[in-house]
């Protein structure tokens, strides 16, 4: 088998490409330490005849995110989508345009996504979140990621396209105090936990009270609390909107 040579006597790239493609039609594939050698080349009418022919080794996909040659990942891209070390180090390389391109034609591993927010691309998240089919979204990870100060106008974008998947991230979100986000989430006709229920009712707004009880009932200790805060007006809207509901003393 012919290798290709990583010494300074290596044959003129022609050659090599030559060698190439007598590899690929008796289909003999090259080694990862080879694709790597052939990357280092850095001859990209070599580089894109073989994407033509076939992915990279995941070795060899590192290095050539690592190369930072634009125009050469963008023609990978097109054809591949990557390992998981090459979706980090396609984050790590920081470059919106082939993230985004990336991210639009595949599904961005957890760890990617996760470094993406870290990075603070305000814009490139937002597009994630806006574009990005909601199944292929890690939403453990992203709400985790959203659900915290300064990050409420991606929770927005988010909000507009899914409920949240967890009471502990709804909790989060009522506990976060945006009056705004949490009146979207009730208005998008998402049924808060019996938990969350109860730090809504704590925060005493009556406006945001009256927009839920509107729509859905209150039960076990979120009721409880709703009662023992007093509030008439809530109380007679609450009345005339479920009279089969458990009539309590409400002066007591």
């Amino acid at each position: 088998m012919v290798l290709l040579r990583a010494d300074k006597y290596y044959e003129p790239n022609i050659i090599i490409m030559d060698e190439i493609k007598v590899r690929i039609k008796n289909d003999i594939p090259l080694s990862a330490g080879e694709e790597v050698r052939m990357l280092k080349l850095d001859d990209q009418k070599l580089l894109k005849f073989y994407f033509v022919h076939g992915n990279l080794s995941e070795k060899a996909e590192v290095e050539l995110i690592r190369s930072g040659n634009v125009d050469l990942i963008k023609s990978y891209l097109r054809r591949y989508s990557l390992c998981y070390d090459a979706e980090i180090e396609l984050v790590k390389l920081g470059n919106a345009e082939l993230i985004e391109f990336y991210f639009l034609r595949n599904r961005l591993n957890v760890d990617a996504v996760k470094l993406m927010f870290e990075q603070n691309n305000h814009d490139l998240v937002k597009s994630y979140l806006d574009r990005v089919s909601i199944s292929s979204i890690p939403f453990s990870t992203v709400e985790e990621m959203l659900l915290c100060k300064g990050r409420e106008n991606l929770l927005e974008v988010y909000l507009h396209r899914s409920k949240l998947h967890s009471f502990r991230h709804e909790i989060n979100l009522v506990k976060l105090g945006n009056a705004k986000l949490i009146k979207q989430y009730i208005e998008n006709d998402h049924e808060l936990s019996m938990y969350a229920l109860v730090e809504l009712v704590k925060m005493k707004n009556v406006e945001l009270l009256k927009s839920y009880i509107d729509r859905r009932m209150l039960n076990g200790t979120a009721y409880e609390e709703f009662v023992k805060l007093g509030n008439k007006e809530l109380l007679d809207i609450y009345a005339e909107n479920y009279p089969s509901f458990d009539e309590v003393n409400w002066s007591e």
